[in-house]
C-alpha cells in the first residue's frame, strides 16, 4: 500500500490566508511567532491583535469576546474585516458550521465582491444548513497498537458501519471517499468551491454531513466531512473502510491523543502537568507546532498526517550552514491533485528535541521554493515521522501542548 507525504492538505481558503485587512493597515496581527503572540496576549498592541492572540493560544471564548468588540467599535472597517476572518477561522476549526456561514455572511456585508468570501461561501452556506458539530460524550478509550506506517489509526462506526480512518491535524476537515460515503449511508451535497492539497494542486469535492460518529464511547454529532473521488490519491491505493481521514474538527473534540511506545493509542485521557512540554498554537485552522532549535523558537505547522517531516525555505534563509551539508535533490510532494516536484536539498540527517526526546531523521528534504501559503512562514511541516521517534507523545489539544515522555 502506497503512503504519500500528504493525503489531503491543508485546505488553502481565505481565512488560512494572509489577511486582506492586515495587509491594508498598520497593525498586522502576528500569527506566527509565539513571543510576538505573547506579547498581543498581553495587551501590548492593539484589540484587534489580542483577540487575534487570544483565539491563536486556545482561549477561545475570550478571544471571540474581544474580536466581537473590535466589530462593535467599527463594524465596517478592515479591523471589522479581520476580526471575522479570524472568528470564521476559530468556529469552523471546532465544527461550529452555522456560526462559520454566519461570519461569511459578515465578510460579504463588508466587502460583497471580496472574491476570496465569495468562493468560499458556497462551501459555509451549505455546511450551515445543517446544525454545528457537537461532543455527546465523550471519555478515555484506548485502542491496542494498530498504526500501520506509522499514521495514527482511529477506528470509529457511522449508521452501524465501522471503519478506520487516520486523524489528521494538518487537514482543516474529515475528508471521505465518495465510494466510502456511499458505503456508509451519507448524503453527499455538491458545493462550488475547490480546495488545495498539499502540493498546492486544486481539487473538487462535496461534502457530508455525519450525523453521528462513534469512537468507541465517544460520541459525536454532526461531524462536517469534505468528500472526494475514491479515484484521486491516496484512495485510488487504499481499500474500502480505510479511504479518508480524521481532521482538525476531531483532533481538538478529543482534547488529548497519546500514543505508546508499544504503539497503544489512547484517546481523550484528562491532561496532566507536565514539566517540559512544547507550545502548541493556531494560524486560523492550523496548528503551529513551536519548536527551539539552536536556540531559536520556529513555527512548523503540526501535520500528524504527514508521513515525513519536510523543511521549508525559511529554514534554509535562517540556517545556511545547515543546508550547505545537504545536495541537491528535487522533491516530489503528492496530493489528491497529483505530484508536484520543487528544488530542495536533501540533508544526509536532521536531529530536533521536542519536550524530552530528540529524534534524528535521515534524508531529510529542504525547500528552496514556495509549495502551499504556509512554507512562507512555517520552517517546516512537523510529521507523524518525528513524532514516532519520541514515543510516548500526547497531543494536548485543551492545554495547547505537546509532550514526549512518561
Amino acid at each position: 500500500m502506497t503512503r504519500v507525504h500528504r493525503a489531503i492538505p491543508l485546505l488553502l481558503i481565505a481565512f488560512s490566508l494572509p489577511m486582506t485587512a492586515a495587509a491594508q493597515s498598520d497593525d498586522t496581527c502576528d500569527t506566527h511567532n509565539l513571543s510576538e503572540l505573547r506579547k498581543e496576549a498581553a495587551g501590548k498592541s492593539s484589540l484587534l491583535c489580542r483577540g487575534v492572540a487570544y483565539v491563536a493560544m486556545g482561549r477561545v471564548e475570550e478571544g471571540r469576546r474581544v474580536l466581537l468588540r473590535v466589530v462593535a467599535q467599527a463594524p465596517y472597517g478592515n479591523a471589522a474585516f479581520e476580526a471575522h476572518e479570524r472568528l470564521l477561522g476559530s468556529f469552523a476549526k471546532m465544527g461550529q458550521v452555522r456560526e462559520a456561514a454566519r461570519e461569511i455572511s459578515a465578510l460579504l456585508a463588508i466587502r460583497p465582491n471580496d472574491t476570496d468570501v465569495l468562493g468560499d461561501s458556497s462551501l459555509y452556506k451549505t455546511f450551515g444548513q445543517y446544525a454545528d458539530m457537537t461532543v455527546a460524550h465523550r471519555q478515555p478509550v484506548s485502542f491496542s497498537p494498530q498504526q500501520t506506517e506509522g499514521t495514527l489509526n482511529i477506528p470509529f462506526t457511522v449508521n452501524g458501519g465501522a471503519a478506520t480512518f487516520y486523524l489528521d491535524t494538518g487537514a482543516n476537515f474529515s475528508v471521505i471517499s465518495d465510494a466510502e460515503a456511499h458505503a456508509l449511508g451519507l448524503t453527499v451535497t455538491p458545493v462550488n468551491t475547490k480546495t488545495q492539497d498539499g502540493g498546492g494542486s486544486s481539487i473538487e469535492f462535496q461534502i457530508a454531513d455525519v450525523d453521528e460518529l462513534a469512537i468507541g464511547p465517544i460520541l459525536l454529532r454532526h461531524v462536517p466531512f469534505l468528500v472526494v473521488s475514491a479515484a484521486n490519491p491516496p484512495f485510488n491505493d487504499l481499500p474500502m473502510k480505510s479511504q479518508g481521514l480524521l481532521g482538525i474538527q476531531i483532533a481538538i473534540a478529543l482534547q488529548t491523543v497519546r500514543l505508546e511506545t508499544d504503539g497503544r493509542l489512547n484517546l481523550a485521557l484528562p491532561s496532566k502537568e507536565v514539566a517540559k512540554a512544547e507550545t502548541l498554537t493556531f494560524d486560523d485552522m492550523f496548528p503551529v507546532l513551536h519548536v527551539t532549535y539552536r536556540g531559536k523558537v520556529l513555527p512548523f505547522t503540526f501535520d500528524t498526517g504527514g508521513t515525513k517531516t519536510i523543511l521549508n525555505p525559511p529554514f534554509a534563509r535562517d540556517f545556511p550552514d545547515v543546508v550547505a551539508a545537504g545536495i541537491k535533490k528535487d522533491h516530489a510532494t503528492t496530493g489528491m491533485g497529483g505530484a508536484v516536484t520543487r528544488r530542495s536539498i536533501e540533508l544526509p540527517a536532521w536531529s530536533v528535541t521536542l519536550g524530552t526526546k530528540t529524534a534524528s531523521i535521515e534524508k531529510m528534504s529542504v525547500l528552496l521554493e514556495k509549495g502551499n501559503d504556509t512554507t512562507e512562514w512555517a520552517f517546516g511541516n512537523m510529521g507523524i515521522n518525528v513524532l514516532q521517534k519520541c514515543k510516548p507523545f500526547t497531543i494536548d489539544f485543551a492545554n495547547m501542548r505537546l509532550s514526549t515522555g512518561p
